[in-house]
């Protein structure tokens, strides 16, 4: 059977988050170069490739507090405002990746998925089957979704994550951002947390930062619980939260080199 990974590429990796909408062209382009030199060294590897909104939907969303809830014409026009933002930098994206002949397509959560109080719940996986058996790459990322309770909510990239990998079961998820790894001494950053499982997250819950500038979505801490709750289902899951600013860093977690933070079953 072919090996699925799952890669994000965080909010704060390919832009500014602390100004909006303005997205980092050539991290972007980088990430796609070697995002290619991945696909041709790994040939029987598939990937499902997620991005964050980062400073597009981010600060749309906290003006008009769209995580929360959507119920106000005010609101709804705000759901609307964020759906444009996240969609700009997917078309961002999407542009890096034609430039290199990388074939894919965008299979938006807003039209995909449905939420409740916040959660997924369900989506229509078949897009994301067809697209993995046919040589495509999925392409993903935060977004708006209709949700059953609030109205309208955002959904994170690890909250997608979570329930594609129910359905899909990948081997591996990869986490790039900004940072090297989780610290103990964030934001000073000299103590890594090598590893991250179940039974120790309490322990070491209390070091986990929250983000340095706007995520509406929860920041660093969030993301660790999604994907500590995905391990669970799924213990023979390895999860790695690193840099993406680092050449080849893709490459080098694939290998298996110890680098970042490590999130597993034991």
């Amino acid at each position: 059977m072919d090996e699925l990974v799952f890669i994000k590429w965080g909010g704060s990796l390919i832009t500014n988050k602390n100004q909006a909408e303005t997205p980092n062209i050539d991290t972007i382009v980088s990430l796609a170069s070697q995002f290619l030199q991945i696909v041709q060294k790994y040939p029987n590897t598939k990937f499902v490739l997620g991005h964050g909104s980062g400073s597009f939907g981010h600060f749309v969303a906290n003006k008009y507090q769209t995580r929360q809830g959507v119920s106000s014409l005010t609101e709804w026009n705000g759901f609307w405002q964020v759906w444009k933002a996240a969609r700009a930098l997917n078309q961002i994206v999407l542009s890096a990746l034609n430039e290199l002949n990388i074939p894919h397509i965008a299979i938006p959560a807003s039209a995909t998925f449905m939420a409740d109080n916040k959660s997924p719940i369900s989506f229509f996986d078949e897009p994301f089957r067809n697209a993995l058996q046919h040589g495509i790459l999925p392409v993903i990322y935060g977004d708006v979704v209709f949700d059953r309770t609030l109205g309208g909510t955002i959904l994170s990239t690890e909250d997608l994550f979570l329930q594609l990998a129910r359905s899909l079961r990948p081997n591996k998820i990869l986490l790039a951002g900004l940072t090297d790894a989780i610290f103990y001494d964030f934001p000073k950053n000299k103590q890594r947390i090598p590893i991250i499982t179940p039974h120790n997250f309490k322990e070491i819950e209390h070091f986990i930062g929250a983000s340095n500038s706007i995520d509406v979505t929860g920041g660093m801490i969030s993301k660790v619980k999604r994907m500590l709750e995905v391990i669970e289902e799924q213990p023979q899951l390895q999860v790695t939260i690193f840099s993406g600013m680092h050449p080849d860093a893709m490459q080098t977690v694939l290998q298996g080199d110890d680098i970042g933070t490590s999130l597993r079953q034991e």
